[in-house]
């Protein structure tokens, strides 16, 4: 497609249209290699700096034009009011982008690491999203998605961010249950951990977080308890702390020990 091309669309049974509602889901996304971008901030920073392949602009008939980059090769298409709601669930009122889906590489685990990784099977894309703001505010760019988790360029993942998605490498893991148990410097949060006031944390941890509302796999919980359990002391009353407030936690007392 070339920066020329548009097209308007009116229907709700056009086939674009159609493809474009199903990417408010991680399997969409993976499926058809593409995802949205949304937001009055984040739409024209990504035009300036470019972080991904964009491959057009859907805006609504009450839109003004965004000024592109001379000759940037963007499709634009123009939906009628009632259609464009359908897809501006974040209810922006500002024209959204088309990108397509990066291929992650794999997650290798045998290798030590060299830098603080996270390791997520966050199912929730705002919490994927609030992770990496968290992580990219410690200075970690490294997050291994295990399968179960949600994907990081889902509109609501990439507004929890605030952007910082694009900032981060991300690579795909296989699933919790699947996690190798000998996994180099592999550390977690758990209840029946050491305490984080008095951890000792290795070099370049590698910090698990667990399924929302599961936690982690018994095998798993019961191989890292001895040494690489770690527990966040809080009041009785409270059974535990959002995954990513405790990550954030975690992350600053490894960055203050």
């Amino acid at each position: 497609m070339t920066s020329d091309f548009s097209l308007t669309i009116t229907s709700e049974s056009n086939a674009k249209f159609l493809s474009w509602k199903k990417l408010d889901s991680s399997q969409a996304i993976k499926k058809q290699g593409e995802f949205l971008i949304s937001g009055r901030k984040i739409v024209p920073e990504v035009l300036k700096t470019k972080p991904l392949k964009l491959i057009g602009m859907i805006k609504s008939t009450n839109h003004v034009d965004l000024s592109l980059p001379v000759a940037y090769p963007l499709a634009k298409f123009t939906l009628s009011p009632p259609l464009f709601r359908q897809l501006d669930i974040l209810g922006t009122n500002f024209p959204i982008l088309l990108a397509q889906t990066p291929t992650f590489p794999l997650f290798e685990s045998d290798p030590p690491p060299q830098e603080v990784e996270i390791l997520s099977s966050l199912s929730d894309p705002q919490n994927v999203g609030a992770l990496a703001r968290t992580a990219l505010a410690f200075g970690i760019k490294k997050i291994i998605l295990l399968k179960e988790s949600a994907f990081p360029f889902h509109l609501k993942a990439i507004k929890a961010s605030s952007g910082a998605v694009f900032h981060m490498e991300f690579y795909q893991g296989p699933s919790i249950h699947e996690l190798p148990l000998e996994t180099p410097n592999l550390v977690a949060l758990d209840s029946e951990g050491t305490d984080i006031n008095k951890f000792c944390w290795p070099q370049n941890p590698r910090i698990l977080m667990g399924e929302e509302g599961q936690g982690l796999p018994v095998k798993l919980q019961q191989h890292l308890l001895a040494q690489r359990l770690i527990r966040i002391p809080i009041v009785p009353q409270v059974e535990s702390l959002n995954a990513v407030v405790a990550t954030s936690i975690a992350l600053y007392a490894y960055r203050h020990q």
